[in-house]
């Protein structure tokens, strides 16, 4: 864990340093605002319907650059000691062996956000391209080949990086997939001569390292949609919290297996030196020091501690490198080899080794303590503690072998709290895995799988509107409208839509529930406590309207609010026009001579597979993790019970009990356990999720749409039972084995 984060974040930082990653980002609105319609030139272009900035710059890019300085000259206005620089950007799909692709394609930039030529070098003419380095891996391309892309050809130059968009999801769908996605960069007039859809947006860097101040509405900036920090943009900010949280990760776990280890360690210990008392006692009485006694015991433990420690070590520096291709392969960053670091090797080695040998020493320390009688005898049993005789009396009525079987599985506290904690952990690990389960399709393309069009197609907004033909359902899209300081999007559709159709959680068509109010998604439900019967307000450019809630979506793609698009279509143009529309859905594959793009539901829903195979990967990772640590924890304990129940196995073998019998009450009473540590630990493993989710709400506006049933849980509970029977298998041969004449060896009789 350590040598892949820190082989990740360490030329990660440098990179985002030296290539200077924006402080801020601004979002504006791709619009006209009404101050700036009073500049005659822009007033003129407005009253031709061309009032977008994509369409401005269409038309006369001059006076689209100098709008945009007019905005930066705006900002700078009101805020000193920061320098602001236009991001542009366009989207383009294209096929590639047989596939959909989308490529980022940014403008190089002059001063912020610089790009990085990995290998290779820069695009120096019209006709060569540069993408990412994972993304010409994984569909095995190299510097010289050829790639087309909107009709043109391209020859690739060199692999770039991007400080600004190193999480590579390139639209809002939340498909990350670096295989048929990718972030480029070509020549100015290449980029310029470039189809698609183009973006802007302003990069922001602090000349003193002030923080700027995001209350921007009290200076009326009207042009500011959005200003958001490097850390909460999720296109840049998503590996900052992905840094921190893989640290935490990782010296949490390094505690917790290390609190376990410690704690199975000292069990182990006890039990060899418990089976030893007698010779240990001999050698006392006559007269060795503890010194000479415990050294044997701390020198073996500590040479096999040390062995195993060091082959830990040289297995996690092996397994380091394919763990940091998940990041590498997630994350557009540089990739640097991993090397040997001695402050590494001295924390996973020296250290739990001097930890280790403490604890064998204060344990030796506790059993020399005794008196050498005390040692030749077995140990008399300890007065029932309050616990236990609360446990008997609750067993009051039970038959003796029930109340033996339970009693005797309490009566070590230490083995009982590593045990009772083993379940807790793996509880957390796989309800986790079990809710996990599907997320990607639920947040990506699970709605996509209720509605029923095959075909989506957007109106190119500098042509006249198109015609749609029968049976095509129009929709209009305003993705820019505020809701308390959160950019929402207005979502216009026919209240009697058939390819459409909005479904709640119980899926029942609430489509209907536009005539009169709004439907909100589930995604903007839960991150703002917004349900139904509440009331809205929405600021739509400069004005502001309320809307009743009817009905949520169950619906995790974007902050959306649907509404009757002729309600839609009126607010959007002041009450002049009832029938606009972006685009279109339809069964049959609209003409792309009408539209600027079509795009088909099958290669949306393809788009997010590498995603979810990610998450599979993940999510089976942790399910067989938390498996093999519950297995592992349940042998050691099953095991450590009949090397230290040696005498009660042979007694109750000389009191006539059967080997099932016997089985029943030394190993089983830890099932019960079991059982109730799982149904215990239920609760807090639900708290852990939540907690999260909540992390990711707030800190990226994030919904993660875990999903918990009920099935989950006896799911959970057969794992349990069945880790349990796998890891007492091998202790319940040996119980067959011990003898009878253990009893009467423990007296010496």
């Amino acid at each position: 864990m350590f040598y892949s984060l820190s082989s990740f974040e360490d030329p990660t930082r440098q990179f985002l340093e030296e290539y200077r990653l924006e402080d801020f980002s601004i979002e504006m609105k791709p619009v006209l605002t009404q101050k700036e319609l009073t500049d005659p030139d822009l007033a003129v272009l407005a009253a031709q319907g061309k009032y977008t900035l994509s369409d401005i710059k269409e038309e006369d890019p001059n006076l689209f650059f100098s709008l945009a300085q007019d905005r930066i000259s705006e900002f700078s206005s009101h805020y000193s000691g920061f320098e602001l620089e236009l991001r542009q950007y366009r989207i383009i799909s294209y096929s590639l062996n047989g596939t959909e692709h989308k490529a980022m394609v940014l403008k190089d930039a002059e001063r912020i956000n610089l790009s990085m030529i990995e290998e290779g070098t820069s695009p120096s003419s019209d006709s060569e391209i540069c993408v990412s380095r994972v993304y010409a891996r994984k569909n095995n391309l190299e510097i010289g080949d050829s790639l087309s892309i909107g009709g043109r050809s391209y020859v690739l130059s060199g692999f770039v990086l991007f400080p600004d968009y190193n999480f590579p999801m390139i639209d809002n769908s939340f498909n990350v997939n670096t295989g048929i996605q990718t972030t480029a960069l070509m020549s100015d007039n290449a980029f310029e001569a470039l189809g698609g859809d183009e973006g802007f947006h302003l990069s922001g860097a602090s000349l003193s390292g002030t923080p700027v101040d995001d209350s921007f509405y009290k200076y009326d900036i009207d042009y500011v949609s959005t200003l958001t920090d490097k850390e909460t943009t999720l296109w840049s900010g998503a590996i900052f919290s992905e840094m921190t949280q893989g640290w935490v990760m990782g010296i949490g776990l390094s505690l917790f297996i290390g609190a376990i280890g410690a704690a199975v360690v000292a069990l182990m210990l006890y039990h060899l030196l418990h089976g030893q008392r007698s010779q240990i006692g001999l050698m006392k009485a006559i007269g060795y020091s503890k010194g000479r006694i415990a050294k044997p015991y701390l020198l073996s433990i500590s040479l096999f501690t040390f062995l195993l420690l060091l082959a830990g070590y040289f297995v996690g520096y092996l397994l380091s490198e394919p763990m940091k291709g998940l990041y590498v392969d997630f994350y557009l960053v540089p990739y640097v080899p991993i090397v040997h670091k001695f402050g590494i090797f001295a924390t996973s080695v020296f250290v739990p080794l001097l930890f280790f040998s403490n604890i064998s020493a204060f344990i030796i320390s506790r059993i020399l303590s005794e008196r050498p009688l005390s040692l030749l005898h077995p140990p008399v049993p300890k007065v029932q503690g309050s616990v236990m005789q609360s446990v008997s009396k609750l067993l009051k009525r039970m038959k003796a072998s029930t109340k033996f079987k339970y009693l005797y599985a309490m009566r070590n506290t230490l083995s009982f709290i590593v045990f009772f904690v083993g379940i807790l952990f793996f509880t957390i690990l796989i309800q986790f895995s079990f809710m996990t389960k599907g997320i990607v399709q639920r947040m990506t393309v699970g709605y996509l799988d209720k509605v029923d069009y095959e075909y989506i197609a957007f109106v190119d907004p500098i042509r006249p509107l198109p015609l749609p033909a029968e049976g095509e359902e129009k929709f209009l899209k305003y993705p820019y409208a505020d809701m308390d300081g959160l950019t929402v999007s207005m979502e216009g559709i026919s209240p009697y839509s058939t390819l459409y159709r909005l479904y709640d959680d119980k899926d029942r068509v609430i489509t209907s529930e536009l005539v009169n109010g709004v439907v909100i998604s589930r995604r903007l439900s839960m991150k703002e406590g917004i349900d139904t019967g509440d009331s809205i307000s929405v600021r739509i450019e400069d004005d502001l309207y309320s809307f009743r809630v009817n009905g949520v979506a169950d619906e995790f793609l974007g902050d959306s609010i649907y509404l009757d698009i002729t309600s839609l279509s009126m607010i959007l143009s002041s009450g002049a026009d009832s029938d606009l529309f972006s685009g279109v859905y339809a069964k049959s594959e609209p003409s792309a001579s009408s539209y600027e793009s079509v795009t088909s539901k099958a290669s949306i829903i393809e788009q997010s597979s590498a995603m979810s195979e990610f998450v599979n990967v993940v999510t089976s990772a942790m399910v067989g993790g938390s498996a093999l640590i519950s297995t592992f924890l349940l042998f050691v304990l099953s095991s450590l019970t009949v090397e230290g129940s040696y005498y009660q196995i042979s007694l109750l073998k000389v009191l006539g009990y059967s080997k099932r019998e016997v089985n029943r009450m030394i190993l089983n009473s830890y099932l019960a356990f079991s059982v109730v540590s799982y149904f215990l630990s239920i609760p807090l493993a639900l708290l852990v999720i939540k907690g999260l989710m909540r992390i990711f709400a707030s800190g990226y506006r994030i919904l993660i749409p875990f999903e918990f049933q009920l099935l989950q849980i006896i799911w959970g509970l057969l794992f349990v039972i069945g880790i349990f029977y796998v890891g007492s298998a091998i202790s319940r041969r040996r119980i067959s084995k011990v003898p009878l004449q253990e009893v009467l060896k423990a007296y010496g009789e």
